[in-house]
């Protein structure tokens, strides 16, 4: 089955083989992130890593920024719990702590020449979750309809600049409190619409 993303085609595999490929390529990926700067990782990179051949790489993805994707959404979308009843819409805790957790993989994907691909196909895919949150959020249902499609970018805006401010901090700040910061840029902000 083929499901389309954008405009980047991503395959949907049931074969048990298929899976197992694309965990070998997503791990080496995630190597190479820890290592060195995204715009510095060629897709032989990762295949050679993977021990799996370019075409076998291009069976699953189209592209590595189509890697980035589906990564981020295997990776981050679980990591954002849906509070749809409160004005800030999402518990992001969890995310915050991989944040610290895989810091090195972050600043590889938020810093350097390709930033600015990379941050869109971050903000795309935290866009995603939070619309899918949205769509169940009782008090934005009964926004006016500019104010409802705009929601979802300024919540993927706020979480994506809290990440890039934390990864600038000498300390970085704790998931509980970056979580704090995040309820209260949102919710101030979604609770002033009306």
């Amino acid at each position: 089955m083929v499901s389309k993303h954008k405009s980047t085609i991503v395959l949907e595999v049931s074969d048990p083989r298929a899976g197992k490929t694309r965990a070998r390529i997503a791990d080496a990926f995630a190597y190479w992130l820890s290592r060195r700067p995204y715009a510095r990782i060629r897709i032989g990179d990762i295949t050679r890593k993977a021990q799996v051949g370019r075409a076998t790489f291009y069976a699953h993805f189209a592209t590595k920024d189509s890697l980035l994707r589906a990564e981020l959404g295997r990776v981050v979308h679980p990591m954002i719990a849906p509070r749809p009843n409160e004005p800030y819409l999402a518990d992001c805790t969890a995310l915050f702590a991989h944040l610290q957790h895989a810091s090195a993989i972050y600043r590889s994907l938020m810093t350097g020449e390709s930033r600015y691909v990379t941050e869109a196909i971050i903000q795309d895919a935290l866009e995603e979750i939070i619309a899918k949150i949205l769509s169940a959020a009782p008090a934005i249902a009964s926004r006016e309809p500019k104010a409802r499609a705009f929601a979802p970018r300024f919540v993927a805006s706020t979480l994506l600049a809290l990440i890039a401010w934390s990864l600038e901090q000498t300390e970085t700040p704790r998931p509980t409190n970056l979580q704090e910061l995040y309820q209260s840029l949102v919710g101030r902000a979604l609770e002033g619409e009306g």
